[in-house]
């Protein structure tokens, strides 16, 4: 039996656990990555493998700070509509500088 230890941050769970997995198991449990974006899919420019968004990036994109960013969009998987009125900015603005659809 396993059980996973996840923190708010990316990449979400803890690296020094050791195991083997299969991907498909994953997805059937977990869903899909924050934003609908997996492996292989689009992702921002520069940003990690996964189709995750860099929030460094993206906050300096919206010229604000990365903790700030981080707090709006909250635990996994983020209320993009909830998070851009947290900022005061259009979803469609805070999509683009995630870089997710």
């Amino acid at each position: 039996m396993f059980h996973y230890h996840a923190t708010l941050d990316f990449p979400y769970t803890v690296g020094c656990m050791r195991g083997v997995i299969r991907r498909e198991d994953v997805r059937a449990v977990s869903g899909p990555p924050p934003g609908g974006v997996g492996p292989g899919g689009p992702r921002r420019p520069g940003g990690p493998p996964g189709g995750h968004p860099d929030l460094a990036t993206a906050a300096n994109e919206l010229q604000i700070p990365v903790e700030r960013l981080r707090s709006a969009l909250g635990p996994p998987p983020p209320d993009l509509r909830a998070a851009a009125q947290r900022l005061g900015i259009s979803e469609q603005r805070l999509r683009q500088a995630l870089g997710v659809p």
